[in-house]
């Protein structure tokens, strides 16, 4: 049995798909399987998998047309390692295999790794490593960086039972708003709930590669009139569902903290999208992110702030937006 399964759920980025594989090579990768799950109906990733095939553990699936939440469940499924470790399209880097596999080693249930993303920012501005048996102080660590795939590896085994729950609820959300919520979500709730031996590493392991994924979510907007896994359908609408599933499992006010941090974000998402331009719905007539927001988040007081922007025309948004943005400088 592997030590560690990579899971990387694909489509139609080869190049990314290269740079990520490229940064698995001069690793300590002998007790880690690497499984490719191919979403395109093309052959161009797995023309990027060939190049590799001799020279990692890859282990390849095609499914066309998959969406991410259902691959992300299916690379559970056909792993044959301990730990998993789905992985986007980011950067290894040097040397973190093996630091990973010497946390998998002591058995932590489940292991959050720092990332770097833009301008040489932490994913998790923290210093020092922790162990943690506290699941509420370890969620309310991570906050809403509990949604970022590349942070963390966690024990297969104790997620197995719940694929279906997931799967069955996602059938039922996916009625709620266009896109589904990334089922990794769902999984990281359930194991840090489930669990008193968890592990958080403060050195960044991996980068994010922003430039080249923020170029191809605006090149599928102009394809489609709609982002690719919107993040705003994660955040904006499902996490607040997705908490009420857990809610029992942790504390109040780590909920209540997390719903904060969740509408945060995504109003503010959603006046910036609104300004560039390039954040819509057009695609799904009638649906209203705006009101998607209020029905979710109308308890929270942060929403008299953004109720005055949420009633302003386009334009006006536009102009404050650039406004700002030349304060700022």
């Amino acid at each position: 049995m592997f030590e560690i399964a990579i899971c990387i759920p694909t489509f139609n980025q080869p190049d990314m798909l290269e740079i990520t594989l490229n940064s698995l090579l001069m690793q300590d990768s002998k007790e880690v399987q690497v499984i490719i799950h191919d979403g395109n109906y093309d052959n161009q990733n797995l023309k990027v998998v060939a190049k590799f095939e001799n020279l990692l553990n890859i282990k390849y699936a095609s499914n066309p047309g998959r969406t991410i939440d259902s691959a992300l469940l299916d690379l559970i499924k056909i792993s044959e390692a301990k730990y998993i470790w789905w992985f986007g399209d980011d950067v290894f880097n040097p040397g973190s295999l093996g630091q990973v596999l010497k946390f998998t080693k002591k058995g932590y249930d489940l292991i959050y790794v720092n990332g770097i993303i833009s301008d040489s920012k932490k994913l998790l501005s923290v210093q020092d490593d922790k162990q943690i048996s506290d699941k509420n102080v370890f969620l309310n660590l991570i906050g809403i960086n509990i949604g970022f795939v590349s942070s963390f590896i966690f024990l297969r085994e104790k997620t197995l039972g719940q694929i279906k729950r997931i799967e069955n609820h996602m059938s039922k959300e996916i009625t709620n708003v266009p896109n589904p919520t990334f089922s990794n979500v769902y999984i990281f709730l359930h194991v840090i709930s489930s669990s008193n031996n968890l592990f958080l590493c403060s050195q960044p392991l991996f980068e994010c590669q922003p430039h080249k994924s923020d170029f191809f979510l605006k090149t599928k907007v102009n394809d489609s009139g709609l982002i690719l896994n919107d993040a705003f359908f994660v955040f904006g609408v499902n996490f607040t569902n997705i908490l009420l599933l857990y809610k029992d499992q942790f504390d109040r006010g780590v909920i209540k903290s997390l719903n904060k941090s969740s509408f945060k974000s995504a109003w503010r998402g959603v006046i910036v999208g609104s300004a560039l331009g390039w954040d819509t719905t057009k695609k799904y007539k009638g649906y209203s992110k705006k009101l998607a927001l209020l029905r979710n988040y109308y308890n929270q007081p942060e929403i008299l702030l953004a109720l005055p922007l949420f009633l302003l025309p386009k334009g006006a948004i536009k102009f404050l937006y650039t406004l700002f943005k030349q304060i700022k400088r």
